[in-house]
């Protein structure tokens, strides 16, 4: 091809003096556009047509479409309902700590100067403002130690030990409430074997390891099998199951 575009006369005039060459000219083109279809095709491939992971998606593809919902629309307004009991947070009659907050001994009136008085010997609804602040408690890993006594018979010379509680069976081990909430966080609330031994050591500064969680749901779906045996057998003798779904199969 020549560098520069030719005129329409000059392809003409080349036409015209040798066919041949503008043969060669247009097959040189058609071969151009073929390869040009073929890298737009390749451009414009995406995880949404053709099989390429999204991983592949460069960007080179027109915005995503806005993901619908397949709930049906509803008439009611947005927000809480008529007659909704709400969540609002409402003081407690028996707070669990009483913080007062009394004048000083001088306490004079903001208007007049005049002296408050003495104070109330207790404060109750009619002499007081009261505001509750809801807190959690403070969270931190208790260790309990038992101590099992230790004597030696006076007969044979045998060293005795108190027996432990059922449970403690190691010098050290994890509590059953640690246990239960580490089982709890992976299995009900789907966090991460990682971020919940982040959460224990951050929140509780009681560092578990993955291994460690690992164990704890293994022994406890190790338990749950247990528990469950007796409600399968009620299962497969009742007449009915009331499945969440039914196949249509009599």
């Amino acid at each position: 091809m020549p560098p520069e575009r030719p005129t329409r006369e000059q392809l003409i005039a080349l036409a015209k003096r040798d066919p041949e060459a503008i043969a060669d000219l247009v097959l040189a083109l058609w071969d151009r556009v073929e390869a040009l279809e073929a890298r737009v095709r390749q451009l414009e491939r995406n995880s949404r047509n053709s099989s390429r992971p999204p991983s592949s998606d460069r960007g080179h593809f027109n915005p995503p479409p806005k993901p619908k919902s397949l709930r049906p629309k509803s008439k009611r307004k947005p927000g809480g309902q008529d007659g909704h009991l709400g969540e609002t947070l409402l003081q407690k009659d028996c707070p669990d700590h009483i913080v007062e907050h009394r004048f000083d001994a001088d306490a004079r009136c903001p208007e007049c100067g005049a002296p408050l008085g003495a104070d109330f010997a207790e404060l109750h609804d009619q002499n007081c403002e009261r505001r509750q602040v809801f807190e959690l408690h403070a969270i931190r890993v208790e260790v309990t130690e038992h101590r099992a006594e230790r004597r030696v018979c006076p007969d044979c010379a045998t060293m005795v030990t108190a027996a432990f509680p059922e449970e403690v069976t190691s010098p050290v081990q994890y509590g059953k409430r640690i246990q239960s909430t580490a089982v709890y966080c992976n299995v009900r609330q789907m966090i991460p074997y990682a971020r919940c031994a982040e959460l224990f050591t951050e929140l509780f500064a009681c560092p578990l390891s993955q291994g460690t969680l690992a164990g704890f749901v293994k022994r406890a779906g190790a338990k749950a099998a247990t528990a469950m045996v007796p409600v399968r057998e009620k299962l497969v003798e009742a007449d009915i199951a009331h499945a969440d779904e039914w196949s249509g199969a009599t």
